[in-house]
Formats: C-alpha cells, sequence, structure tokens
C-alpha cells in the first residue's frame, strides 16, 4: 500500500500537533480563548496588504510621500 505523499504530510502534521499538545506546548499561546480580528468581516482581498501597513505603523500619508519620492 503507497501512501499519498499529501495523506503521509498531513499524518506527520497531526501526530506532532498531537505530541506537542499532549507535552502541553500549545498551552498559554498568546491570544488563546480571544476572537480571531476580523472574523465576521467580509473578504477583502488586500487584507494581508492593510495588516502589514497597520503592523509597520505606516499611515495613507506617508504612502503618498514615498509615491512622490
Amino acid at each position: 500500500m503507497s501512501l499519498n505523499p499529501f495523506n503521509a504530510t498531513r499524518a506527520i502534521a497531526e501526530n506532532q500537533i498531537r505530541r506537542l499538545i499532549e507535552e502541553g506546548k500549545l498551552d498559554n499561546l498568546p491570544g488563546a480563548g480571544k476572537p480571531i480580528p476580523g472574523i465576521d468581516e467580509a473578504y477583502d482581498e488586500n487584507w494581508w496588504l492593510k495588516a502589514y501597513l497597520k503592523r509597520e505603523g505606516i499611515t495613507g500619508r506617508e504612502l503618498l510621500e514615498m509615491k512622490k519620492s
């Protein structure tokens, strides 16, 4: 019986996750028990860009200034 590479990879990942849970290494992760930010918002294809700009503290004005130079 040959394994599909996808199924083999999935089995490896699931085993590693199970081991980490048993060892308690996934306890007390940041954000545990909190809602996922933006989960109820409509899909936005530029979500990653907006998150990047927010995380880096870049404003629209700064983007316009970068474009001018």
